[in-house]
């Protein structure tokens, strides 16, 4: 899930020292980042997810794709080295439990350069790959 992937990256103090805050949050958002965000900051968003089916039982593991987007303006180098920081983080773990899924693994599937005429802004984006285990409601 899309938050727990943030919630890993929030969490490494690389990561925080590249990114950086912005009202009082660490400069990594859901699908698009706030109007304003100064550079450089990053998104995550969900590209596909593929639940692995069970005869006669309910599974709780999904393999899901992500696309992971570090944005700047200032130049595009910049863009690839957050983006390696990233990904350290991302897939360093081989088990990752967080607040809304567990990770059993983390891998990046391909990555490319990309500009936003409108934006004016340069792009690196990740594309990843991972085992998730969605944490069952007892409710």
């Amino acid at each position: 899930m899309t938050s727990g992937l943030i919630q890993i990256l929030i969490a490494d103090v690389n990561v925080q020292t590249v990114v950086g805050q912005f009202e009082g949050k660490y400069k990594i958002y859901p699908v698009v980042a706030p109007q304003k965000t100064p550079q450089i900051f990053v998104t995550i968003k969900k590209r596909s997810n593929d639940p692995i089916l069970s005869k006669d039982c309910f599974s709780t593991m999904d393999t899901s794709e992500y696309e992971l987007h570090v944005w700047s303006k200032e130049g595009f180098r910049e863009t690839e080295i957050v983006h390696e920081i990233c990904r350290r983080s991302l897939e360093t773990g081989s088990f990752i439990q967080t607040d809304v899924c567990d990770f059993r693994k983390i891998w990046m599937v391909n990555d490319f350069d990309s500009f936003d005429e409108a934006l004016q802004m340069y792009c690196h984006v990740g594309v990843y790959q991972a085992n998730v285990i969605r944490i069952a409601d007892e409710s």
